[in-house]
């Protein structure tokens, strides 16, 4: 809840709206899928491991797997485009 709260300003705001909030970023900015950018299924463990030890991963709240980070890559790799059905 809270990333909903810092994200809208709103001291109600629940983890779904924080999810909201992200989407429509991503449709304002026309942010495309990481496949836009050469990114395929065969690339996802190694990113995935070498982010896990990226020296950037020290500032995330919380510690995500090689595994977290690969499901993470998958959905960003295919989407949803939302700004496509805005466009």
């Amino acid at each position: 809840m809270a990333v909903g709260r810092f994200l809208n300003s709103d001291a109600i705001a629940t983890a779904d709206d924080g999810v909201a909030w992200v989407r429509q970023l991503v449709s304002d900015l026309r942010i495309p899928p990481l496949a836009t950018y050469g990114l395929t299924a065969g690339d996802i463990t190694e990113v995935a491991e070498k982010a896990a030890k990226a020296s950037s991963m020290k500032g995330n709240p919380i510690i995500l797997t090689p595994d977290e980070l690969g499901r993470t890559l998958e959905r960003a790799m295919t989407g949803p485009s939302v700004w496509e059905n805005n466009a």
